[in-house]
């Protein structure tokens, strides 16, 4: 009787907490989504003369260079930022979900600052 109404009640709140628990998570995923998706806005508004064009698709972002892409990628290795090769001339970046708005201006700068140095 009063042992199985207690456990009963004790899983309803574990499945409330759950549920809210999912929810807060994916409004913060949502909303790093956003911040992600709006850095070939950021990055465009920098105007580096290095750049023939920005394209992306969900978080994977592709910027064309006017150049070969590989040695900007060895020098963004050097400065603690991934990205790997699209093509000879594209420069590709694969952010994580749970990148935050820190995370893409450090990129968005360190970016702006390899590319200008040639």
């Amino acid at each position: 009787g009063r042992e199985a109404a207690a456990t009963q009640l004790q899983a309803a709140q574990r499945g409330k907490q759950g549920r809210a628990a999912a929810a807060a998570a994916a409004a913060e995923a949502k909303k790093r989504k956003e911040a992600a998706l709006a850095f070939a806005e950021r990055f465009a508004a920098k105007k580096s003369a290095a750049v023939r064009d920005v394209r992306q698709l969900g978080l994977m972002i592709g910027i064309e260079l006017k150049e070969r892409a590989q040695p900007f990628i060895v020098k963004l290795m050097e400065q603690g930022i991934l990205a790997l090769p699209a093509g000879p001339t594209v420069l590709r970046l694969l952010p994580p979900l749970v990148v935050t708005d820190r995370d893409i201006e450090t990129v968005v700068d360190t970016l702006h600052e390899v590319l200008e140095a040639g």
